[in-house]
């Protein structure tokens, strides 16, 4: 496999970057040029639409792909180490992240849960918005993110820079591309989706890692719902 320049690389993430944060938007703008009208939704309704344009631009990002791949192939998942790479991962990123919480509750600045995660958290397994929600998390994010961040911002970064500092320097984006309340654990999960990329030179174990965890994080909710009160203490 051919390696892009830095320089193309870092066009394909900006590009492959808008599809995923845009197209959402542009979707719903353009929703009533299509002779319909917008529907009349509740918040699970319109967080049940947002999937979808999510899944929508996930699709996008992919098709993209294909046609300008990015830095590294996708390669082999290596199960065993991403899955022990993980695991001791997370050990150490749950302290982190309930210090964080409670951290910054106790500084009046209270995270609040994700509106997805509060809506798998109501036991509504049968709607579907609840697997779009699942669908989205599970599949869409980690496959359209890993190829977004890690294979064209990361790929472009670890042609200039030393390996540690283009990881550190993607997990910081990809962090605050979750928003700033979030910013912190999120690059924290980049990081170690990061070193999985370049220490196995390919896509797989990132997205696997990527998959591992918002699968945990659903199953979590969705059969502990009590887990969020003491996650994000009201």
């Amino acid at each position: 496999m051919n390696v892009a320049p830095a320089s193309l690389l870092g066009l394909r993430f900006l590009v492959a970057f808008a599809m995923l944060a845009m197209l959402p938007l542009v979707l719903w703008d353009l929703w009533p040029r299509f002779g319909v009208d917008r529907p009349a939704l509740d918040d699970a309704g319109q967080l049940g639409l947002a999937m979808v344009g999510f899944g929508i631009a996930c699709l996008a990002v992919l098709g993209f792909a294909l046609w300008q791949p990015p830095s590294q192939p996708w390669g082999r998942p290596h199960v065993g180490t991403t899955l022990r790479s993980y695991a001791t991962f997370l050990i150490g990123w749950v302290v982190v992240l309930v210090g964080y919480l409670y951290a910054a509750r106790a500084l009046g600045e209270p995270v609040v849960a994700q509106a997805p995660l509060r809506l798998l958290a109501t036991g509504e397994a049968g709607s579907w918005v609840f697997w779009m929600v699942v669908a989205g998390s599970v599949l869409g994010a980690p496959l359209a993110e890993e190829l977004v961040f890690r294979g064209y911002l990361q790929g472009a970064l670890q042609q200039a820079l030393p390996a540690p500092l283009a990881i550190a320097i993607t997990a910081v984006v990809f962090g605050l591309c979750h928003t700033l309340p979030y910013a912190l654990p999120t690059a924290l999960l980049g990081a170690l989706f990061g070193w999985l990329y370049w220490r196995r030179g390919c896509l797989w174990p990132a997205v696997l890692a990527h998959v591992l965890h918002n699968a945990l994080t659903v199953a979590t909710t969705v059969f502990w719902p009590a887990s969020l009160d003491l996650l994000y203490p009201r």
